[in-house]
């Protein structure tokens, strides 16, 4: 689903409007006085874009691709954050 907002809305919930790119892969174009000025969009679909850009850092395209085939449902990223929530969580070696 595309949905067109203006920017004070999306400024007030965007918590909820993140949720719905994430779990329903809605298009949300963002409006300023009634001009269009920004879109967000599931990581999948910003990948792609951003292979292309002749700028693009290799580092950032990798953390996209692995973004983008690790989706998981938005009530297990809840639990996993609850569950890290309080502690320490040491990074991993292949980390940056």
């Amino acid at each position: 689903m595309i949905r067109i907002l203006p920017s004070t809305q999306v400024k007030n919930k965007f918590g909820e409007i993140l949720k719905q790119v994430y779990a329903q892969r809605n298009h949300i174009i963002v409006e300023k006085s009634g001009i269009p000025v920004a879109v967000i969009v599931p990581i999948s679909l910003y990948n792609p874009l951003y292979s292309r850009r002749k700028d693009a850092d290799p580092n950032v395209a990798e953390k996209l691709d692995i973004a983008a085939e690790t989706t998981i449902s938005l009530e297990s990223a809840e639990r996993l954050k609850r569950g890290y929530e309080g502690k320490e969580v040491k990074p991993s070696e292949n980390q940056d």
